[in-house]
């Protein structure tokens, strides 16, 4: 992991084996707290989605607020006679082979909601995909599922990427006999073409590492199991380690404290700002969901309905 920095060094990162990676459960996956109900310990706190309304032919026509914090925000989209629903929920720090796994947990729940449900499902294998990435950046690993329900007369599709600190997630269906067999696939590969290159999730909390900043005498070593990763010059000892509770920057190294705070956490947190900073533009065309993570213990069984768009909304439960 190569930090951007103006600096000659590098990041020696800790498998980030988070506590609060996201496995999928129940068609939305489920971010497990790091610390009782603050969701993945407090790591998000506020975050923004700023998603376009039109993405090739598609339209978003709703929003919706999942009960649970843990599992986000879904947006329908609408083509003809297909329709499409965007799930984007916390997934904390994703490596790719996480993602994989939890691709593979989403196809899992998929056939035991079905199997639950007395639907006959009839699921494909997950495929390898990449999509373009945004600004130009490199290509995003993802996953992408065909399926149908015979009975029903569906066809279906999920994909799933990381963008973040979060997992985003589509689910299309449309009546078969109007799809040839990897027509839906290759649409909903596409509209998260479109998502990829486009959408915008920006999110404030302890993910925000110069909040969490301590000069000390003597930095943990390294390779101790409670660090996340550090930091060194070439030849040099270590000047920074990020662990749970922070980053600690060696006090040589104070004048520097908060660039190395600002890069650690680009690079283990991307998408994390300073909460100040946190306000996006939000461009015609396009619609901003503001969520605001609390104790969900006091606001358990409270749902922002399914329907129209609605003005500018804030999510506090």
């Amino acid at each position: 992991m190569r930090p951007r920095s103006r600096w000659r060094a590098w990041i020696a990162a800790a498998a980030l084996g988070w506590s609060g990676s996201a496995l999928a459960a129940g068609g939305a996956a489920q971010a497990q707290a790091a610390e009782g109900p603050r969701l993945l310990g407090g790591l998000l706190q506020q975050t923004r989605v700023v998603y376009p309304l039109k993405v090739g032919k598609w339209r978003a026509v709703g929003e919706q607020r999942m009960q649970e914090q843990a599992h986000g925000v879904s947006v329908r989209y609408v083509h003809g006679d297909a329709w499409l629903d965007l799930y984007i929920y916390p997934g904390g720090p994703m490596r790719e082979a996480n993602l994989a796994r939890v691709a593979q947990a989403e196809r899992g729940n998929i056939g035991q909601a079905a199997a639950q449900g007395g639907r006959d499902a009839r699921l494909g294998e997950l495929q390898s995909v990449h999509l373009p990435g945004q600004g130009g950046g490199p290509p995003v690993p993802a996953w992408v599922l065909e399926l149908e329900y015979p009975g029903e007369g569906l066809g279906s599709a999920m994909l799933l990427f990381a963008r973040n600190l979060h997992l985003v997630k589509a689910r299309a269906s449309a009546p078969r006999q109007h799809l040839q067999r990897g027509e839906l696939p290759r649409e909903v590969q596409a509209f998260m073409g479109g998502i990829s290159r486009q959408l915008r999730i920006t999110s404030t909390g302890d993910c925000w590492l110069p909040r969490r900043l301590r000069v000390v005498d003597t930095l943990p070593d390294p390779q101790a199991p409670q660090v996340l990763a550090s930091y060194s010059d070439p030849e040099a000892a270590p000047s920074a380690v990020v662990t749970l509770g922070g980053i600690e920057v060696a006090r040589a190294e104070a004048g520097r404290a908060e660039a190395l705070a600002r890069m650690m956490g680009d690079a283990l947190y991307p998408g994390c700002v300073a909460p100040e900073e946190i306000e996006p533009l939000v461009p015609e065309g396009w619609r901003e969901i503001r969520i605001e993570y609390r104790d969900t213990s006091a606001r358990r069984g409270r749902q922002a309905p399914a329907g129209r768009l609605r003005a500018r909304w804030r999510s506090t439960g």
